[in-house]
């Protein structure tokens, strides 16, 4: 089976997607101290396990078993509560742990 390489402005363009995703996570998750919308958390958990899985693709794509499966580790940790927030102290924002 042939390897498959990206050049740089295709990984770019995967970078990016995945920085997308993450931000609308995080502009949808940016008020749940206050109050949460019906459909938020799945749409917050939908964008999470798309980067996630974009992630290991890209990895793979760019033959990087070691980072894979560390970020693999990562998803399975995070899977057991994929939403759960905290509250910054510092920046007084609630954030996606």
């Amino acid at each position: 089976m042939p390897v498959m390489t990206l050049n740089d402005k295709q990984i770019a363009a995967v970078l990016s997607e995945i920085r997308r995703g993450l931000g609308e996570a995080d502009t949808a998750s940016a008020n749940w101290d206050v109050h949460r919308e019906p459909g938020e958390e799945e749409m917050v958990e939908y964008y999470l396990h798309r980067a996630f899985t974009q992630t290991l693709v890209l990895l793979e794509l760019c033959a990087l078993p070691k980072t894979s499966e560390r970020i693999e580790q990562l998803y399975e940790q995070a899977k057991k509560d994929l939403i759960k927030t905290d509250y910054s102290r510092y920046s007084g924002v609630v954030y996606l742990e």
